[in-house]
């Protein structure tokens, strides 16, 4: 599957650049001037799908260390929980960034940046298969990433691609590979109206303890996840409207009875009350179907809230809803599940020195173990402080209760880890991260622990 999917991937990047590159001649305001890049941690979050600013010129004047940011807005705010792929109404331009004395130049193509790095890991995990009986390993791992950005003056368009191979000295196994790509393209479409473009692969062996993988009975298999969705963001007067659809196929190359494409629509009406207050209603609905079927875990959800959206305070924003999920499968004699949920995503920067963001989210799924389906809630945090100007400590924690309606499981999931980066220069860096990961359920057998240490260099441009 991964064999198919990457070649049709990488074309159609290309087209898409082909296209967008066109676009952007078309305005002479573009320019091919080198941009920066803001220092950037992996977090519970996940990417984040806001508009991304341009940065300003690298010979602009920088903002002091420890002085008031820009405060940020619901466009650059991550989504509290990344499973859901309601998006904040993009309605505001893309804001200056000032590149930092430790932020990477980037390389100037064109109306393109490109930010290329790698990186070098050495690891210890005392529980390299998050089994309750522990293995530890010892390993080095090596990762490329290559960032895409274009420069124009209208319209944006981001490219991601990383990949990375880990080399096991103990326990003697074969190397891990992982691959992804990812793209955004953003178009401007009047005064009023904005078109967003997003699609993804993924490829990566399953975790050997994944719950799924152990009711299914099978082999630990390579899995691709490939996607794609559309929103499109509009402003009439006070209201602001927004509509959405996506594609989300995975495929198992170990075992094919697994393989399922998630189709989703939703669409969400927002009333300006003032600058920086929207209430808002969100509907969203989505279909799981398995390629062999019928298959007991096809069925529709149903997504409904109401909230209020808070932007452009000067030093925090967020989102607030309530609202009730329902999980309807297609099996005869099968009744629906539902729940209901609070979820949440605030960022509060009291400072340059500090971000801090925290957010609550609830999916609805149905499931390979016995279960009709599971309900998870989740809490995230993640915080960053820049300690000096060369170093930044990042802390963050994840905490999901899974109640499996139907049974009597429940499961806790706890992560939880730290890390610190220290700038040697603008194309060097040393990383240290520390993980726990464990689960805590009433099913004899499923309960682990593990800690990872990981040590790395990273060399940027």
């Amino acid at each position: 599957m991964a064999k198919t999917h990457l070649p049709l991937m990488i074309l159609g990047l290309g087209l898409g650049m082909s296209v967008s590159n066109a676009l952007a001649q078309g305005y002479p305001g573009s320019s091919s001037q080198t941009f920066g890049q803001s220092s950037s941690q992996s977090s519970v979050f996940g990417e984040d799908p806001g508009l991304r600013g341009l940065s300003a010129d690298p010979a602009a004047e920088q903002v002091p260390f420890g002085e008031a940011p820009v405060p940020p807005t619901s466009d650059t705010a991550p989504p509290a929980f990344p499973t859901q792929p309601v998006q904040p109404l993009q309605t505001n331009p893309r804001s200056a960034q000032v590149l930092g004395p430790y932020d990477p130049t980037g390389i100037s193509v064109g109306s393109f940046d490109l930010y290329p790095s790698v990186t070098f890991w050495g690891t210890h995990d005392d529980n390299v298969d998050n089994a309750r009986r522990k293995q530890s390993s010892n390993s080095g791992r090596i990762e490329g990433d290559l960032r895409l950005r274009s420069n124009w003056s209208r319209h944006e368009l981001e490219v991601n691609a990383n990949a990375s191979a880990t080399g096991y000295r103990t326990p003697k196994r074969k190397p891990d590979h992982n691959y992804g790509l990812d793209g955004e393209l953003r178009l401007d479409l009047g005064e009023v109206s904005t078109l967003t473009l997003r699609s993804g692969l993924g490829i990566e062996r399953e975790a050997a303890n994944s719950v799924e993988l152990r009711a299914s009975g099978g082999t630990q298999s390579i899995q691709t996840v490939l996607s794609g969705n559309a929103q499109l963001d509009h402003q009439a007067g006070l209201f602001e409207l927004q509509l959405r659809g996506g594609l989300v196929d995975e495929s198992f190359d170990e075992n094919k009875s697994r393989d399922f494409q998630l189709f989703t629509v939703g669409g969400r009406v927002g009333y300006r009350y003032t600058d920086q207050v929207v209430p808002f209603v969100d509907l969203e609905a989505s279909r799981r179907r398995f390629d062999q079927g019928p298959n007991a875990q096809d069925g529709d959800r149903l997504r409904g809230s109401i909230g209020v959206a808070v932007r452009e305070r000067e030093k925090w924003s967020g989102e607030f809803s309530v609202g009730q999920v329902i999980w309807k499968p297609d099996q005869a004699g099968q009744t629906s599940d539902r729940g209901l949920f609070a979820d949440a995503s605030v960022i509060w920067s009291p400072n340059t020195l500090w971000r801090i963001e925290a957010g609550l989210g609830t999916s609805l799924s149905s499931t390979s173990t016995a279960a009709s389906s599971v309900l998870s809630h989740q809490f995230d945090l993640n915080v960053d402080y820049d300690i000096q100007r060369n170093l930044a400590l990042g802390a963050d924690l994840s905490i999901s209760r899974q109640d499996y309606n139907g049974i009597s499981r429940k499961d806790w999931v706890t992560s939880g880890g730290l890390d610190a980066t220290y700038n040697l220069s603008r194309n060097a860096q040393v990383i240290g991260r520390y993980q726990h990961d464990r689960r805590s359920s009433n099913v004899a057998g499923e309960d682990f622990k593990s800690n990872l240490f990981e040590l790395g260099v990273r060399f940027q441009k």
